[in-house]
């Protein structure tokens, strides 16, 4: 069973770290298998808006940007065909590594100094999308850190689930679980369904082939599910 730090968290208000609440519920019965973060750390990433935008002199592909970083104005080179005057965009400077271990310098490139660089989705481990740089929503604080914007990082646990303990099979009974042995209380979600189409004897049947050892079994037709990026 594996479930998500940030997402027990919303559900339990407690001030554990991702470490102490493997311990904590190891110690409980729920043993941690295993606990790895969710994404890249984002270390030196920064917010940046786009000031100007020209034409790079010596390369058709190639634009020259200016992009305010709070406390200084640096100018960078960069080859996506969607940066814009007004962006608020994602800044690597020199010195730092993108997620696969690259290291960013400040160099020139066609003859031209860039300092540092405008990063996609992509470089950044944050998506599969890497045709163009990544534009961050337009109230984004500029100078501040990327990971700030787009929310803390979350971690991952693996638990091995017993078989008298179906009750932890999801984030809310374990959430319980942390809630009894820390002695407070969780949120347990509110969820309305709102119902329409035909109805499900029309789409569907169920036969319950042993009832002593299935008594129940409910189901519902989901329509207009579509495969897709997450928002």
């Amino acid at each position: 069973m594996r479930v998500s730090y940030l997402w027990l968290k919303s559900l339990v208000d407690f001030s554990l770290s991702p470490k102490e609440l493997a311990e904590l519920l190891t110690m409980d019965g729920l043993e941690v298998e295993n606990l790895e973060p969710v994404g890249p750390e984002l270390e030196g990433v920064y917010v940046g808006e786009v000031l100007e935008v020209h034409p790079h002199p010596n390369a058709d592909k190639l634009t020259l940007c200016k992009v305010n970083l709070g406390e200084k104005v640096v100018e960078v080179v960069c080859g996506a065909p969607n940066v814009a005057v007004g962006q608020k965009i994602a800044y690597v400077g020199a010195g730092m590594s993108l997620p696969d271990g690259t290291l960013i310098e400040s160099r020139s490139i066609r003859g031209v100094p860039s300092e540092g660089m405008i990063c996609s989705e992509l470089e950044l481990g944050l998506g599969e999308d890497g045709s163009g740089i990544m534009v961050l929503d337009s109230d984004a604080q500029v100078g501040g850190a990327l990971r700030d914007q787009i929310g803390p990082r979350d971690w991952a646990m693996d638990l091995e689930i017993t078989i008298n303990r179906p009750d932890c099979l999801c984030h809310v009974g374990v959430s319980r679980e942390i809630a009894a042995a820390l002695r407070i209380g969780f949120k347990l979600p509110e969820f309305s369904v709102n119902e329409s189409g035909p109805p499900i004897s029309d789409l569907t049947s169920i036969t319950i082939e042993e009832p002593a050892l299935c008594p129940r079994y409910s189901a519902r037709v989901i329509r207009g599910v579509k495969i897709g990026p997450s928002p």
